[in-house]
């Protein structure tokens, strides 16, 4: 008997692990309302089918999914999403709960609104430990990179923290494209990106660290042809701002809509650590 698990990756893919009828395991993920096709033959006639997933949380419990290899990116948090493909690496950014989109030159896309941004202008290898340099996470082997962000007073307030170092463990392997790894250096508001980052820790002058980004898991997966794009049914508008913060429709009898999740406070890491420390 098959057996099927499905898994939500943001608000608009979807992964699909099954075992076939031969005993083989298929895999594939699925783009938007398309048809899906039903064995790995069909599955290998699609360019592009080899595309890696990675799934992040931050310390605010928000999801994070960049999926990418050599033809296309895709970036997911919630309801919104950047998509942008081979040759020309031009920017879709879509808001699947307003069902709107609109696209933009790379050179355009600043980054999204509701990411939060490190503001960090260089990054540097750093000298790792022992245990550092045989480190993996989600099965992956990083590379340890510190910078300096330069964070306003505001956000120094609006964070918690005034950080004088960040932290950021960089995976080594993934095919993540040169225009690519710009959007995601936006995303994150760090320059100098090697690869997608799989965890960012921050630090102040007193020792003090906070861990905001994790990566639960990293899986190459087989994906249709229409991975990288969005529904037909999503409305074209004119800016990003529009995309961001669009204009729902009024609801029907019935229905609701449900109200953006509490977001937990940032939580200091030091702090936790001494109170599990035996006096």
């Amino acid at each position: 008997m098959k057996k099927l698990v499905i898994l939500m990756l943001g608000c608009s893919c979807f992964l699909w692990v099954g075992s076939a009828a031969s005993g083989k395991e298929t895999r594939m993920i699925r783009g938007s309302d398309q048809e899906t096709t039903k064995t790995k033959e069909e599955w290998q006639k699609h360019a592009g089918k080899d595309v890696w997933v990675i799934s992040q949380t931050t310390d605010n419990q928000q999801p994070y999914t960049v999926c990418t290899n050599k033809d296309g990116f895709k970036f997911i948090s919630r309801e919104m999403g950047v998509i942008a493909t081979a040759p020309d690496w031009q920017v879709i950014v879509f808001n699947s709960k307003g069902e709107v989109f609109c696209k933009l030159p790379a050179a355009d896309f600043t980054g999204l609104e509701c990411v939060e941004r490190f503001d960090v202008d260089k990054l540097e290898e750093a000298k790792p430990s022992p245990k550092e340099q045989s480190q993996k996470l989600a099965g992956q082997n990083v590379t340890v990179y510190t910078g300096k962000p330069k964070y306003t007073p505001e956000k120094i307030k609006q964070a918690g923290i005034d950080p004088s170092e960040i932290s950021v463990l960089t995976d080594n392997e993934l095919p993540l494209q040169p225009q690519a790894k710009t959007l995601l250096e936006r995303i994150y508001g760090i320059k100098g990106l090697a690869n997608v980052p799989f965890k960012i820790t921050l630090k102040d002058e007193k020792g003090r660290t906070v861990d905001c980004l994790s990566t639960d898991w990293c899986l190459k997966r087989e994906a249709d042809q229409n991975f990288f794009s969005i529904p037909k049914r999503y409305k074209e508008v004119a800016k990003e701002s529009e995309v961001e913060h669009p204009k729902l429709q009024p609801l029907k009898p019935g229905q609701f809509r449900r109200n953006k999740p509490p977001q937990p406070q940032r939580h200091d890491k030091s702090k936790k650590d001494a109170a599990k420390s035996p006096q």
